[in-house]
């Protein structure tokens, strides 16, 4: 079949146009999709970022009280187990609780009548030997503390407001009291003393002259074997600011038969 030369030329030119608006109508189409999916790719990485945000659990920071026992303060940390507060203590990170529990085990014990007795004793012997090489504040001290014991034993032989002496806590101080010259100590010491201790031991002395153990009056029977003391005694009337303290304790001594004569 003839085909003339313009009429494939033609076909030929209409072919490629053909071919030329179709590829441009896909690569606008693919540029309208690369347009489309560009903003949908960015949505998409926002959603991701967003519910990642959401999601994930925000950075956790030390708490303070545990900040706090790290570097040796008090806080209250929470227990793995129980999950309940503990409290710590500043130093040892130890719990309180256990170290007032130690505490209590080495809690002093009250002191006994005895033991009274014997500091005072103790007491008497640093006023008399070792007043010299006593500092001031030293001396006061043991002097202070010399006139405390005083009134404790004044307050276990007499009674105080809320209570009556008891008969064997008087028994007991009564027996150390002249077991280890504790009377003859007190005497040469009374002019030490300040104006309260002195009234205090002169109640002491006068006191003691009554209390019985076992039915005998030991205060006799220490007299009877020490009767210079009532010579000292008879010899502090020559001091005005001893003679009231020395002349109640003489009279109180003096009731006893054996040593009046």
């Amino acid at each position: 079949m003839h085909v003339r030369k313009w009429d494939w030329e033609e076909g030929i030119g209409k072919g490629e146009m053909e071919r030329w608006h179709v590829k441009s109508r896909v690569e606008e189409e693919q540029a309208i999709g690369v347009c489309v999916s560009k903003p949908a790719a960015a949505a998409a990485s926002a959603r991701e970022e967003v519910v990642v945000r959401i999601v994930s659990p925000p950075p956790q920071t030390p708490a303070p009280a545990a900040a706090g026992a790290t570097k040796g303060h008090s806080g209250l940390l929470s227990n793995s187990k129980s999950g309940h507060p503990v409290l710590l203590s500043s130093k040892s990170g130890q719990l309180v609780g256990e170290s007032k529990r130690m505490k209590g085990l080495f809690k002093s014990k009250p002191r006994t009548p005895v033991d009274i007795v014997r500091q005072t004793r103790d007491l008497l012997i640093y006023a008399d030997q070792s007043s010299a090489s006593l500092s001031d504040s030293k001396r006061e001290e043991k002097m202070a503390e010399l006139a405390k014991n005083i009134r404790e034993l004044k307050s276990i032989l007499y009674g105080n407001s809320e209570s009556e002496p008891v008969s064997e806590a008087c028994a007991q101080l009564t027996q150390e009291f002249f077991r280890e010259h504790t009377l003859r100590l007190l005497i040469f010491c009374l002019s030490q003393l300040n104006l309260e201790a002195r009234k205090d031991a002169t109640q002491v002395v006068a006191n003691l002259q009554r209390q019985q153990v076992n039915s005998r009056l030991i205060a006799s029977d220490y007299l009877e074997k020490n009767t210079d003391l009532l010579d000292t005694l008879i010899a502090g009337y020559e001091n005005t600011d001893m003679a009231l303290h020395y002349g109640v304790m003489l009279r109180e001594c003096i009731r006893h038969q054996t040593v009046a004569r």
